[in-house]
């Protein structure tokens, strides 16, 4: 499979059907295999455990407001460790790759930029279902996701993929040991955010999948 092959995995839609390869602003980077292409939340009413088939594949959806357009468009997503390779669960003991397929609205490129990450666990019990928030105390966050020769860097306006790489530190991973069950699915959501304008959110982004810590 080429480096743009795409792989479906579970997924709702609200997008058309993403093109088998896309072009990049940037060098070529080692892509794993797309997740798909729909981004809608749908959990539903469905109160199982591993909601979206999380039991056996990452399920993804665009988080962005209602009603408010967002400068990065989300067509699609991928996930890797560190070496490229895709390994279900994932493995959170390692620098986590997270591939955004989406376009950019903005009229400049762009090149400070940070991720906020927030991260959820599975919670199901006699009084209903719902994602249980754990505090990270921004040990998640990437403060400059430009950085260490990024070559998805900077974003120009049109459509690329661009990286993000989530490293959780050794303070962070100590903590999530205590609370960690293997049993349920995590969410984390990542935001991208201007650092030259902090109020200026360009994409939402989330994810649910079995994770180790």
């Amino acid at each position: 499979m080429s480096a743009y092959g795409i792989q479906r995995h579970s997924h709702s839609s609200r997008s058309p059907r993403f093109l088998n390869r896309f072009h990049l602003n940037t060098p070529p980077l080692e892509i794993p295999p797309m997740m798909g292409v729909e981004m809608t939340e749908n959990t539903g009413h469905d109160c199982s455990v591993f909601p979206n088939q999380t039991l056996f594949e990452p399920h993804f959806y665009s988080c962005d407001s209602e009603g408010k357009q967002p400068v990065f468009l989300l067509h699609d997503l991928a996930l890797s460790n560190q070496t490229g390779d895709y390994v279900y669960p994932l493995d959170f003991s390692q620098p986590l790759r997270v591939f955004l397929d989406l376009t950019s609205s903005a009229n400049r490129r762009l090149d400070n930029i940070r991720a906020e990450v927030t991260l959820y666990r599975r919670s199901v019990g006699w009084l209903g279902c719902g994602w249980f928030y754990i505090p990270t105390l921004g040990l998640l966050d990437n403060y400059d996701i430009c950085g260490e020769d990024n070559l998805s860097c900077p974003i120009y306006t049109g459509r690329q993929v661009v990286e993000v790489v989530l490293r959780p530190n050794v303070l962070f991973l100590a903590l999530m040991k205590l609370i960690h069950s293997d049993r349920v699915p995590y969410q984390v959501i990542i935001k991208l955010i201007n650092n030259r304008s902090s109020s200026e959110e360009l994409l939402c982004a989330a994810f649910q999948a079995r994770i180790n810590f």
